[in-house]
C-alpha cells in the first residue's frame, strides 16, 4: 500500500467514525427529548385527569358544535305565550248559545205566570213586562255570544294552521335563507295578531251585550222580590186557594234568580278573556320584535319537539272548545 493510500484509508476510517458519533448523539437526544416529553406528559396527566377539558385534541381536526338541549329563545317565547293564552282561554266558563237561549225562554215562562195569578194583580204587569224587555236582552247577548263562539273555532283552526306552517319551515330538510326565515316567521306572527285583535273586537261586543242585561239586574231583581211581598200579602189577606201558584212562582223566580247570577259570571269571564286576548296581542309583538337576532341556522330537533308539542296542545283545546259548544 502505498503513502498516499494509507493516508486516504485514515481518513475515511476518521470521517467514518465522526459520523458514527453523530448518529449516536443525535439518538441519544432524540432518546433525552422522548423522554422529557414523556415526563412532562407524565406530570400532566394528574392535572388532565381532573381537568380533561385542557387536553389538547391531535385526533381530529373535525370542530364539534354543542348540543343544544333547550329550545331557541324564539321558539321557546313563541311557544311559552301561545301555550299559556290557550289554557287561559280553555279554563274560562262561557255559556253556550242554547244555554243563554233558555234563560229567554224562563223569564218569557215567568212573565205568563205573573199575569195569570191574581196574587199578583197590582205589580203583575210591571213584572212581566220587565221580565220580557230583559228576556229580549239575554236573547241579543246569546246571539253575539254565538258569533263569537263561532269566530272562536276559526282562531282555533288558524292557531293549527299557522303552528303547523311554521313545524314545516323548520324542518331541517327545508332549504331557506336566514333573512327570509326572519321576514317568513314575521309574517306568520301578524297573521295570528291581525286574527286575535278581529276575535277579540266580537269579544267586546259580546261583552258589552251580556253586560247590558247584567246591569239591569238590579231592578229585576226589585221586581221580584217586590211581587213576592205582594203575592204573600194577598194570599194572608184575601185567598189562601191561589197559595200553590205563588209557591209555584216562588220557584220560577229562583230560576231567574240564578240566570241572573249567570250573567254577572259570564260578563266578568268575558272580561277576562278579552283581557287574556290584550295580553296575547302585546307579547306576540314582543316575540315579532325579537326576531331580528334569532339564528335559525342554529335551529335543532329541540325546537322541533317543543313547538310539536304546542300544535298538539292547540288541537287539543280547539277540540275541548268544540265540544263545549254541543248541547248534552
Amino acid at each position: 500500500m502505498t503513502a498516499i493510500q494509507d493516508i486516504n484509508a485514515t481518513s475515511s476510517s476518521n470521517s467514518n467514525q465522526k459520523q458514527e458519533i453523530r448518529e449516536r448523539k443525535n439518538q441519544d437526544n432524540h432518546q433525552h427529548h422522548q423522554g422529557s416529553i414523556d415526563s412532562s406528559n407524565n406530570d400532566l396527566n394528574p392535572i388532565i385527569d381532573k381537568f380533561p377539558e385542557i387536553k389538547p385534541n391531535v385526533s381530529s381536526n373535525k370542530k364539534e358544535h354543542p348540543i343544544q338541549k333547550t329550545p331557541s329563545t324564539f321558539i321557546r317565547k313563541f311557544a311559552d305565550t301561545t301555550n299559556n293564552f290557550l289554557k287561559e282561554i280553555n279554563i274560562l266558563d262561557i255559556p253556550d248559545t242554547n244555554e243563554i237561549t233558555e234563560h229567554t225562554v224562563t223569564c218569557r215562562r215567568v212573565a205568563i205566570l205573573i199575569e195569570k195569578s191574581p196574587a199578583f194583580r197590582c205589580h203583575g204587569k210591571k213584572m212581566a213586562k220587565g221580565l220580557r224587555d230583559f228576556g229580549e236582552i239575554i236573547l241579543i247577548a246569546s246571539r253575539t255570544l254565538q258569533n263569537m263562539h263561532n269566530k272562536g273555532s276559526s282562531i282555533y283552526k288558524s292557531f293549527d294552521e299557522e303552528l303547523e306552517s311554521m313545524m314545516h319551515r323548520l324542518d331541517s330538510n327545508y332549504i331557506r335563507q336566514v333573512d327570509d326565515d326572519t321576514q317568513y316567521f314575521k309574517d306568520r306572527l301578524f297573521v295570528l295578531r291581525k286574527k286575535i285583535k278581529d276575535y277579540r273586537q266580537l269579544v267586546e261586543l259580546a261583552q258589552n251585550s251580556v253586560s247590558r242585561a247584567e246591569a239591569v239586574r238590579h231592578d229585576t231583581k226589585s221586581y221580584i222580590y217586590g211581587g213576592l211581598k205582594e203575592a204573600e200579602k194577598y194570599i194572608c189577606d184575601r185567598n189562601s186557594a191561589h197559595s200553590d201558584g205563588v209557591d209555584i212562582a216562588k220557584k220560577e223566580f229562583v230560576m231567574v234568580d240564578n240566570i241572573l247570577h249567570h250573567l254577572h259570571d259570564t260578563a266578568v269571564n268575558l272580561e277576562k278573556m278579552n283581557n287574556f286576548l290584550k295580553t296575547y296581542e302585546d307579547r306576540l309583538l314582543d316575540v315579532s320584535a325579537g326576531l331580528d337576532v334569532i339564528e335559525y341556522d342554529k335551529v335543532t330537533n329541540e325546537d322541533l319537539q317543543y313547538l310539536k308539542q304546542t300544535v298538539e296542545n292547540s288541537k287539543n283545546y280547539h277540540y275541548q272548545f268544540n265540544k263545549k259548544q254541543i248541547p248534552i
